[in-house]
């Protein structure tokens, strides 16, 4: 067992009582309740110490308990405000994803507006373009950002551009860049026209033209030799020399 303090030796635990309390508040889950507590014994035992010194004792460790006090509600609110801070990013960041979310979402109707008409409507304002997707290219289009910024919208047959401007993160005096969003479409050749069906009889080779494109010579008359190639002559004397008979 631990020694007793004599009846008239000065107790310690008001100012022990604040000393810890003050170490507690250095925990950041407990710091606001201890600080309090620390606080309130502390006023509490130097009054007790002022009062009545010949039974109460322990300025020094008073004092310290608070210095140690300050210490933990200084880290608390440090580390308060990197979470307050990291929260409001977190917000900022979201708000930049749904503004993109959106965007994405009526460039894909305007794909499909394309894909069933040819070319994308021509139509400037996210009022008028809303009123043209909806229903059949999209349930519901689309007007403001994330941060309930309008949406500009620019539109032609050939292309278009969506843009939203979103304001500056917390604790900053600079803007972002626009999000800017566009597609484009160019549209092909017409196609040839369609080739005429054959006339009849346009498959009939003209006459003294061969199967192969050549050129076949005119047929004779009767009694007259066949004209061109290598045929023999008719007589094969040309001294004039009868040819003899049959023996």
């Amino acid at each position: 067992m631990s020694p007793r303090l004599p009846a008239n030796e000065p107790r310690r635990y008001p100012a022990n009582l604040t000393w810890w309390f003050g170490w507690l508040s250095l925990v950041p889950i407990v710091a606001p309740a201890t600080s309090v507590l620390a606080c309130l014994n502390a006023i509490l035992s130097l009054f007790l110490c002022t009062r009545y010194p010949e039974k109460f004792t322990g300025k020094a460790r008073i004092w310290m308990g608070l210095g140690v006090c300050a210490l933990g509600m200084a880290l608390f609110f440090a580390e308060a405000g990197l979470f307050f801070q990291w929260k409001v990013d977190q917000v900022y960041e979201q708000k930049m994803s749904i503004s993109r979310f959106r965007l994405t979402a009526i460039s894909g109707a305007l794909e499909r507006y394309r894909q069933e008409n040819g070319g994308y409507p021509d139509v400037s304002g996210i009022m008028r373009l809303k009123a043209l997707l909806e229903p059949d290219y999209i349930p519901e289009c689309p007007v403001v950002d994330g941060f309930d910024g309008a949406i500009s919208v620019i539109s032609s047959r050939n292309g278009f551009t969506l843009t939203c401007s979103p304001p500056a993160p917390p604790g900053s005096k600079e803007r972002p860049s626009p999000i800017l969003m566009g597609g484009h479409f160019q549209s092909g050749p017409l196609p040839p026209p369609p080739t005429p069906p054959p006339e009849a009889g346009a498959g009939k080779a003209p006459e003294g033209t061969g199967a192969a494109g050549e050129t076949n010579p005119p047929a004779p008359s009767p009694g007259e030799a066949p004209s061109g190639g290598k045929s023999a002559p008719i007589n094969p004397h040309p001294d004039g020399t009868p040819s003899p008979g049959p023996g």
